[in-house]
């Protein structure tokens, strides 16, 4: 596979939904060209969500509970996709999956933070790009 066709981690900024102000915020890693030509995989989704799924009901009068999540996403086939930010490459020589797992190991020590009105997918997501520069994972 050609270098050309770099790993990239962006920032992404997605709508939240009908009548829902504001933005969620997310990683994505997702190469610079979709193609089969390349080789290239889809991309992959890092983020903290409190959205609410059976079972991460919240208790009344409470906030659903933040997680974090990773998943396999089509980079280009977002409908809530608003933005997105070039934060760093990587060498397409790197697997995919080994960068994916590295950002994964990194991203999973940030902390989620409970019952703290203070604390968003921002929060987290400026926590993730720290961890990510601390473990060199910066562009190159």
């Amino acid at each position: 596979m050609s270098n050309k066709n770099k790993h990239r981690l962006y920032v992404t900024l997605q709508t939240r939904g009908p009548n829902v102000p504001g933005f969620h915020c997310a990683l994505l890693l997702a190469p610079k060209r979709l193609d089969e030509a390349s080789g290239a995989e889809g991309g992959f989704l890092f983020h903290a969500i409190n959205n609410i799924i059976p079972e991460n009901l919240p208790k009344p009068g409470e906030r659903p509970p933040w997680r974090y999540e990773t998943k396999a996403v089509k980079p280009d086939g977002s409908k809530t996709l608003s933005a997105r930010i070039l934060v760093a490459k990587f060498f397409a020589t790197t697997p995919f999956s080994e960068v994916r797992e590295t950002i994964d190991r990194a991203v999973r020590q940030v902390p989620i933070v409970q019952n703290d009105p203070q604390w968003t997918c921002v929060s987290w997501l400026i926590q993730s790009l720290v961890a990510l520069r601390d473990l060199g994972a910066g562009a190159r």
